[in-house]
């Protein structure tokens, strides 16, 4: 009852099962069915050199919006710690 077209939840079951990746409308769709949040973190990792990304890149489905988020502010010191927590899980 949540799409107008009868094969869209299909589309979204198939997708599971297949090897394509995800993308991130079928993600969002998946996200507002489900009514899950979702925020997705884009850091310069300091490789480029020349051109490196001036701040931290914050997106959140609830919000739809794209923030900056400045350097050594607190909220940017928060999630790099977090984000070297997360990344010691997946070690």
């Amino acid at each position: 009852s949540q799409f107008d077209k009868p094969y869209v939840l299909p589309n979204l079951i198939t997708g599971l099962d297949g090897k394509t990746k995800t993308s991130i409308n079928v993600w969002e769709l998946w996200a507002s069915m489900l009514g899950v949040r979702f925020d997705i973190i884009v850091r310069d990792i300091g490789d480029d050199k020349e051109s490196p990304l001036p701040t931290t890149i914050h997106y959140s489905n609830v919000t739809d919006k794209i923030t900056q988020i400045p350097d050594n502010d607190d909220l940017d010191k928060k999630l790099s710690e977090i984000l070297k927590e997360i990344d010691h899980y997946s070690e």
